[in-house]
């Protein structure tokens, strides 16, 4: 028995009669009861709020806390300065910003937090142990989540109270189609701004380019109207300057050099300002900036197999298929028989190309592939440059 259980057994003797529980505290050593704020203020208010990682989990292991090698653990942590005997954090483990840990069960008791192997705690996560609780190896524990319950190896915890996911590839179709739902939102919001933003700014460039085709080419219309393969297969009208003499009647695969492409055409097809008028299919919904380019029916709309799913994007001004092949007319010209080249060659890869832009899709690259479409540089895609 302790000096101090006797001291508070003769201050509090009524407590203890009959069947009262003792407080855990009141058996405390006096090295204990001296030790505690000062071990309480380094854990908690000092340690935490030091900016570099290896000095935080220095100081932690000197006031008691179990932890292994290669161990992040962010600032403003709160590890429970009460029970660090009951903290256990294994190798390779990255605790992130302000997560809380806290080992009180049920009746004053206390419970032990074992975090395993390669474990990863999102930040503002608290872990509350009501009963021993261990973070499995590579488990991943989301951001703000509060965990009540134990999570197995490998597993996506989440949500109040803590949900468990099963691991890939279980779950992986779920998670792929949550980011997929995410970033395209964020494609289209982006698409309706900046062809918005593109049609506000571009519309002297769009009054000249008028002019010189109603001045250089005349007896035709100034904008070309065609029916195109969208989204899903179904056809929406595609906009673009003319840039061809009227009723040419040639095929739908162009070459350079033709005869159906006027001087001006040529120009305005060199620097892509024939595309311009595709702002407005932007901005309605039937494309995007950046996806596949929208083909004339019986290609696209003739896929079959795995081929269709390139039919889930918005057909789009410019793209990774476009950048490989944006010199496809004077590649086409140098073939014998250009048609039959584009449809065993060019259109099959463009498709390899598109689903693989589907599969891997990223909002940064799509930018990056839009600045390379006006400024003419490359870029690395499917591990090739396009």
């Amino acid at each position: 028995m302790t000096i101090t259980e006797i001291v508070y057994r003769l201050i509090y003797r009524k407590r203890f009669r009959g069947s009262g529980i003792i407080p855990y505290y009141w058996k405390y050593s006096v090295f204990t009861i001296v030790a505690k704020p000062i071990r309480k203020f380094f854990s908690a208010v000092l340690i935490p709020n030091i900016p570099f990682n290896g000095l935080r989990v220095l100081f932690y292991r000197m006031c008691g806390y179990k932890i292994g090698k290669s161990v992040f653990i962010g600032m403003k942590c709160y590890l429970d300065d009460m029970c660090y005997d009951k903290i256990v954090i294994e190798d390779n483990v990255t605790i992130s910003y302000g997560v809380y840990f806290a080992c009180h069960g049920r009746k004053q008791g206390h419970n032990a937090i074992v975090i395993k192997q390669g474990a990863y705690i999102g930040m503002r996560a608290s872990i509350i142990a009501r009963q021993n609780i261990e973070i499995g190896e590579d488990s991943i524990i989301g951001a703000c989540t509060f965990v009540n319950k134990s999570v197995p190896a490998s597993f996506i915890s989440v949500g109040i109270p803590n949900k468990n996911l099963p691991p890939p590839p279980h779950n992986q179709l779920y998670f792929n189609c949550l980011l997929h739902k995410r970033t395209m939102c964020m494609k289209f919001v982006f698409d309706r701004l900046m062809a918005t933003v593109g049609l506000l700014v571009l519309w002297p460039v769009l009054a000249v380019v008028a002019v010189l085709i109603r001045v250089k080419m005349p007896g035709g219309p100034v904008i070309f109207k065609q029916k195109r393969v969208g989204r899903g297969g179904r056809l929406f009208t595609m906009y673009k300057f003319r840039s061809m003499t009227v009723g040419h009647g040639g095929s739908s695969v162009s070459v350079a050099g033709e005869s159906r492409i006027t001087l001006l055409g040529a120009k305005l097809r060199r620097y892509k300002l024939d595309e311009l008028p595709e702002l407005w299919n932007v901005l309605v919904g039937d494309m995007s900036f950046v996806g596949p380019r929208p083909d004339v029916p019986g290609y696209a709309d003739n896929l079959t197999g795995d081929d269709r799913e390139v039919l889930r994007l918005r057909p789009g001004i410019t793209g990774p298929a476009s950048l490989k092949y944006r010199n496809e007319e004077e590649l086409l010209a140098r073939q014998s028989d250009p048609q039959r080249y584009n449809d065993e060659i060019i259109f099959p890869d463009k498709v390899r190309i598109n689903r693989y832009y589907l599969h891997h899709y990223s909002f940064i690259k799509d930018i990056e592939m839009i600045f390379a479409t006006v400024l003419g540089f490359k870029v690395k895609f499917a591990g090739e440059e396009v």
